[in-house]
């Protein structure tokens, strides 16, 4: 009893293995990139006190009290604590310039203490004065301005920029199925990448800020997404 059952089993895979498997299907692929200009709604600025001294503990020293009043300057214009952080603290041996001899080691003159800070506010707010008053206060360095978009503006923005690439992907299939005198059935694969989104930065020196009423203007960036669509084209069907 138990052979036969063995047999009818092995019979039954046989049967479904040669099964004729379903047509291959024709497709028809196509790209398409959906893109939207908004204005960023966040603006990082990037401040640095540089401090430099024979001895490393007063210019470390140096380098704090001037700090510390960049960041008292910048609370009092309405910036919080959480909007102020600190990306950098470091401290460098400075060596002489003149030329050594073969195996000789340059000598320490001095060292350099460098301590940098970003602060995050609303690209609405007054970039100009907020880069004004930290110079003013001790920051003689700026490494820079960008501009970005929140999370939620961002994925509003991306969510439209989306809408826009799947309907030029169904537009694109269309026109060149209309060429080609095919039909559509529908789509058999969709996929998305994205979102592209890169961030406008500005950069800035000191010098150029000293004495003056920095101009700032936050412009426009563009937000991107793409789509794949994989559509099916109807067998035996053709227009004409």
């Amino acid at each position: 009893m138990k052979k036969i059952l063995a047999v009818l089993f092995l019979m039954a895979l046989l049967t479904g293995c040669l099964q004729p498997s379903e047509e291959e299907k024709s497709t028809l692929q196509v790209n398409a990139i959906g893109t939207l200009k908004a204005t960023p709604d966040i603006a990082v600025i990037s401040f640095g006190v540089i401090t430099q001294d024979e001895d490393p503990n007063k210019a470390l020293k140096a380098n704090s009290e001037k700090m510390n009043e960049v960041i008292s300057a910048l609370e009092r214009l309405g910036i919080t604590d959480e909007n102020i952080t600190t990306s950098q603290v470091a401290l460098y041996p400075e060596y002489e310039e003149d030329k050594i001899r073969e195996g000789e080691m340059r000598r320490i003159v001095g060292y350099k203490a460098v301590n940098t800070v970003k602060v995050t506010v609303s690209s609405g707010d007054d970039i100009g004065r907020i880069i004004d008053e930290a110079v003013r206060s001790g920051a003689n360095e700026v490494r820079g301005l960008y501009f970005k978009l929140s999370e939620i503006k961002s994925a509003i923005v991306y969510r439209e920029a989306l809408k826009i690439a799947v309907s030029e992907a169904k537009e694109k299939a269309e026109i060149i199925a209309d060429s080609m005198g095919i039909k559509l059935a529908g789509p058999l694969k969709v996929s998305e990448s994205g979102p592209i989104m890169p961030a406008r930065s500005k950069a800035l020196a000191v010098e150029e800020l000293v004495g003056t009423s920095t101009p700032v203007s936050p412009g426009e960036l563009e937000v991107s997404a793409s789509v794949y669509v994989e559509f099916e084209i109807k067998r035996g069907v053709k227009d004409g």
